[in-house]
């Protein structure tokens, strides 16, 4: 029995592990998917900036003055290049959509769209000597260009790609984000009615049922009341998995609701573990 809760007691303190520290133990092989996707520390650039390598530089003057570039290096030493763009406020909505791009020839070009396309006059911006098809080393590996798509309610017009109001969407429609911002700036405007709205919400600690003492659970929903009273803890991300499935992560919590023709039901508060 001892032995056992040792070891239960050894992995829920993998879960707390400081970031700096996880990284040291988590290698991915060499010339592997894993390497490839192991890409962190991005660096952005924009037409402001100084030390943009040259082939983001020369692209980030006229038209290309909208983007916004980001880099990262992978475990094998290679270089990734995401360019960002936003578009035209649509029902007080700003979305800004990023895309992995890769260098290419001369000859080749994308086209990254700047309106949505079902408006009479779409336009796009062109970027020569890029291509978004995958290097052939990388394909054989089954790596998958990444995206990511971005927004906030506003009634301006849409800012660069890198104003710090864009927060990650995934599958979000402008309602169901207008509908939990609005539910939530009615929540979150006291103790009171946080207390109310989480006192019997679902609370998840920890996905290790033993460590997942009520104790916990209370200390997790007084730990995220406190945090979005301070002004620490606020919404950092979207994500709809069905017509009633959506979650919105903070900075060390997340909450699951479902979307109602009234606005949204919480269902579920649960602790979230940075690695």
């Amino acid at each position: 029995m001892a032995s056992k809760l040792a070891s239960l007691a050894a992995a829920s303190a993998l879960l707390v592990i400081p970031p700096s520290a996880a990284k040291a133990f988590v290698v991915a092989p060499p010339g592997t998917v894993q390497a490839l996707m192991d890409c962190p520390d991005r660096k952005m650039f924009n037409s402001d900036s100084r030390d943009a390598p040259a082939i983001i530089a020369s692209r980030l003057s006229g038209e290309g003055a909208r983007l916004v570039f980001s880099t990262c290096q992978d475990a094998d030493g290679n270089t990734h290049y995401f360019v960002r763009a936003p578009r035209s406020n649509r029902n007080g909505v700003c979305r800004a959509f990023e895309e992995q791009i890769f260098p290419a020839t001369a000859s080749d070009r994308v086209r990254i769209e700047v309106t949505y396309g079902n408006l009479a006059r779409e336009r796009s911006i062109a970027l020569k000597g890029w291509t978004r098809s995958i290097p052939q080393g990388w394909g054989v590996l089954k790596y998958a260009s990444q995206t990511q798509e971005y927004g906030f309610l506003t009634d301006s017009d849409c800012p660069r790609g890198d104003d710090a109001r864009y927060i990650a969407l995934t599958n979000v429609t402008d309602d169901v984000l207008k509908s939990f911002q609005g539910a939530w700036s009615r929540i979150s405007a006291s103790r009171q009615s946080l207390e109310a709205a989480t006192a019997k919400l679902p609370t998840v600690w920890t996905v290790i049922e033993h460590f997942d003492t009520p104790e916990r659970q209370q200390k997790l929903r007084e730990r995220a009341i406190d945090g979005v009273l301070a002004g620490t803890e606020i919404p950092r991300g979207y994500r709809c998995d069905g017509e009633n499935a959506c979650s919105v992560t903070f900075n060390s919590f997340g909450i699951d609701f479902a979307p109602t023709p009234g606005g949204i039901v919480l269902t579920k508060l649960f602790a979230l573990w940075r690695a």
